[in-house]
C-alpha cells in the first residue's frame, strides 16, 4: 500500500472562497437552464461549487482541502493510480491552478488566495 513520505504530507491545496454579499447578476432563461443542466452532473466540479455558493448566505465561506501532485508528482500519481485501481469511484489530483479555478468568480482568501503553498 502506498504511504506518502512525511515531508510530502502537505500535498494538498487548501482554498477558502468568500461568497460575496452582492446579489448575483440577473441571468437570461437560457443561462439559467444551462446552469441548471450543469448542476445535475457530478462530473462538473465547478458547477457543484457554484451550486453550493448560490445556496449560502451572503458573507459565507467555502473551504476545501484537495489532493495535488504539485509538490510530489511521482509519488502522488503513483498513489492515485494505486487507489483508483482498488475503488470504483476514484480520486483526482489537481494542480493549485485547477483547484482555484473550481471557485470561478468567488474571491479567494488565504491560504489558497495568492499565498504560497
Amino acid at each position: 500500500m502506498y504511504r506518502p513520505p512525511h515531508h510530502h504530507a502537505t500535498s494538498a491545496v487548501k482554498a477558502i472562497a468568500h461568497a460575496s454579499a452582492a446579489p448575483r447578476p440577473t441571468q437570461s432563461a437560457s443561462q439559467a437552464a444551462s446552469r441548471n443542466e450543469r448542476q445535475r452532473s457530478p462530473e462538473d466540479p465547478p458547477g457543484i461549487v457554484e451550486e453550493l455558493a448560490d445556496a449560502l448566505a451572503p458573507g459565507s465561506f467555502i473551504a476545501i482541502s484537495h489532493l495535488t501532485a504539485d509538490m510530489a508528482p511521482e509519488q502522488v500519481t503513483s498513489g492515485v493510480a494505486a487507489y483508483n485501481s482498488l475503488v470504483s469511484a476514484g480520486i483526482t489530483a489537481r494542480s493549485h491552478y485547477q483547484v482555484t479555478a473550481l471557485f470561478g468568480g468567488l474571491s479567494l482568501v488565504p491560504p489558497g488566495g495568492g499565498a504560497s503553498l
